[in-house]
């Protein structure tokens, strides 16, 4: 590594207390907040976007102004100059050029915040509730990261971006060539060493959206009560706080797909074509943060088609006719049918041009603003959307059969059944068979939403629910994480705010509701508790607790093989099976992102431990660090018995060509290649 990034890129913990590691990440990532709030709103004005409120410009200008700082750092690294002094530079340039924007912000607040107090009693109540669980996320967020993901490509990938010096393809891996617009946004973290704050920049992206829902259903829904029962409606959703405490990206990729529908839903009330123009970028935000963009955009399109056949422009007047009142009809046999007919097939020609042109515009822009990070794998592993569907370099057969088993088989049916029961299933059976997050579904009032066919229905409700059936449908048909799903939570819980602000028309009603949505508060903020309990972070964040203590504890069962693993002897390297958490290991390696570092061993090289071994000291390998804790989700999934096989084998070849010199059980061994099999 370059002397000059020794600093900035060693991801050892700091020498600073971590209290104060803990207020430097909250201080960093309000920094970067703020000065992506304050980016968006220049950006909004060049793109003349007129904003209905304060909160609907506060939410836009975060989205957008965090988006461009991701693509700033992609910029960096494509050209190759991710160095702390250019990534610094970075910031302060675009510091000083939303300058003019941010210095108005106090006396826009003072005017501001009035209309963001709370009303009635259940307005103060459940604005309580949120708030409680948001200090409890943040309180977790200030931790050191233990989650999985976060540890494993999260923060390991802009990582080695830096140690770099650019952004590079890297061959036969699956996640670290993924769009990741809003991993770009740890970088400062990272450069740091305070990886906390990658947690609280993805908190800020659940906070933009709650938010973000209030001011949509405010706007829809023309009331302050229907905005906050929006917003409470969102916070009932449980998964929100789960994640929010993890250095992930899916509060981020939520967050753009969120606003371009938003976007679009403005467009469909205001007219302008500028609002087309916002939701392609945030579509092209959201398809350079995940692949599942790809999706997201053909849905996002069929709404764009669908608002513009709703959009009623004054059409197009033929030449001459100016601004002359029409000519009125002649009599019966005048010869008037034929003209008329003629400016009917006129108007249907110029109204399919209009939809298929915003139809266009709207993917051109989102496709343009994606294209950096698929021309970057297309150039250098010969697939835009690697290793998805081609290949590409350094993929082969055993790597695609894997990744397709990935998520494919989640649920607890198959076939059409489970299809078909997919809705009902998601909450029945939340622990376990959508994924390893538990209770990953909408809010719960969801289910209530077949109700929507008995009360007045509007057409922005009506588009916002065919989106979040499309969305469905394609979730379904792919990977059934339910995680895949966050992005039309929001939107879910604009409609359902709808349809209980049209049933509690009855007072009857109203009471029920309120009461059902306070419970259902109560409930998450239980979960939210729970959490906090099970990480335990207030004695490490207030420096009772040592660093290393807490990791041993909550990063289990990696960290303290880790910690064996940093002190083997220079000139050392590692070959993880199962583990793929590598953030805090410092000795070379190779890590097992994908769980099949083994069996792609095994692919190429036969099931012949001598054979095996001479490929191992090829690659320069002298040790094996094994976890079989990390092989327990995925044994779940082994209907074929390939992996059970797999680990199988493993068993014999540590028998013959492997000298085990750490221990500690299930969470994992490390072993010393011999010089030769037994």
């Amino acid at each position: 590594m370059p002397c000059h990034l020794l600093f900035f890129v060693d991801h050892a913990p700091m020498s600073l207390p971590t209290p104060v590691g803990a207020l430097l990440s909250l201080l960093l990532a309000a920094g970067m907040g703020l000065l992506g709030v304050g980016v968006g709103e220049r950006l909004l004005d060049w793109l003349g976007v007129r904003p209905a409120s304060g909160g609907e410009r506060l939410v836009l200008a975060g989205g957008l102004g965090l988006g461009a700082l991701g693509y700033g750092f992609l910029a960096l690294g494509l050209a190759g100059l991710l160095r702390p002094l250019a990534v610094w530079a970075m910031l302060a340039l675009a510091a000083v050029w939303a300058w003019p924007k941010k210095r108005r912000w106090p006396s826009c607040w003072r005017e501001k915040r009035a209309a963001l107090r709370p009303s009635g009693f259940f307005e103060r109540l459940g604005a309580t509730l949120v708030v409680a669980m948001l200090v409890f996320v943040l309180v977790r967020g200030l931790a050191p990261v233990t989650d999985y993901d976060g540890l494993t490509y999260h923060l390991v990938v802009p990582r080695d971006y830096l140690q770099a010096g650019r952004v590079f393809p890297r061959p036969g891996e699956s996640h670290a060539n993924f769009p990741l617009t809003v991993d770009m946004l740890y970088i400062p973290a990272i450069l740091l060493g305070l990886e906390s704050a990658a947690r609280l920049i993805h908190l800020g992206f659940g906070v933009l959206l709650g938010l973000g829902v209030y001011t949509l259903a405010g706007r829809l829904l023309k009331s302050r009560s229907g905005a906050w029962l929006a917003l409470f409606v969102f916070g009932t959703t449980p998964v929100i706080g789960t994640v929010g405490g993890y250095a992930h990206t899916d509060l981020g990729w939520a967050l753009f797909e969120f606003l371009a529908a938003y976007a679009i839903l403005c467009w469909g009330t205001e007219g302008e074509r500028c609002w087309l123009v916002l939701a392609g970028v945030f579509a092209g935000l959201g398809l350079g943060s995940k692949y599942l963009g790809l999706p997201a955009l053909g849905v996002l399109g069929v709404a764009v088609l669908v608002q513009s056949g709703l959009v009623s422009p004054t059409p197009p007047s033929p030449p001459g006719a100016g601004g002359s009142a029409p000519t009125p009809p002649g009599p019966p046999g005048a010869g008037g049918g034929a003209p008329r007919a003629r400016a009917v097939s006129n108007l249907v020609r110029w109204s399919w041009r209009r939809v298929l042109g915003d139809g266009l515009l709207f993917g051109l822009v989102a496709l343009v603003v994606a294209a950096p990070w698929y021309l970057k794998n297309w150039l250098g592993l010969g697939n835009p959307f690697y290793p998805l569907w081609f290949g590409g370099r350094g993929w082969d057969a055993y790597q695609w059969g894997n990744l397709l088993s990935t998520g494919t088989r989640y649920g607890p049916r198959q076939g059409v059944l489970g299809f078909l029961l997919l809705p009902w299933d998601l909450f029945r059976y939340s622990i376990g068979y959508f994924g390893p997050t538990p209770f990953v579904f909408p809010t719960p009032l969801s289910l209530l939403l077949p109700l929507y066919l008995l009360v007045r229905r509007r057409p922005a409700i009506n588009l916002i629910l065919l989106m979040a059936l499309l969305r469905f449908g394609t979730w379904a048909v792919s990977a059934r994480n339910a995680r895949y799903l966050m992005d039309i939570y929001p939107l879910l819980s604009v409609a359902v705010a709808y349809l209980l602000a049209e049933l509690a028309r009855w007072r009857r009603i109203r009471v029920l509701v309120r009461g059902v949505v306070f419970v259902m508060l109560v409930a998450n903020l239980s979960w939210q508790a729970l959490l906090l309990v099970q990480e335990g972070p207030i004695p490490v964040v207030l420096g009772l607790e040592s660093r290393e203590d807490y990791l041993a504890e909550h990063n289990h069962p990696p960290y303290r093989a880790i910690c064996f693993i940093n002190q083997l002897p220079p000139g050392s390297r590692v070959f993880f099976v199962g583990n793929g958490q590598s953030y805090y290991v410092t000795t070379d390696h190779v890590a097992d992102v994908n769980h099949d570092n083994w069996g792609h061993l095994v692919y190429q090289w036969g099931e012949d431990p001598a054979r095996l071994h001479q490929a191992l000291v090829t690659q320069g390998i002298t040790h094996i660090y094994y976890s079989g804790y990390d092989f327990t989700w995925q044994l779940h999934f082994d209907s074929e018995g390939q992996l059970a096989r797999e680990l199988t084998l493993f068993d014999q070849f540590a028998a013959r060509c492997l000298r085990m010199l750490y221990d500690e059980g299930e969470s994992g061994q490390v072993y010393a290649l011999l010089d030769r099999c037994r």
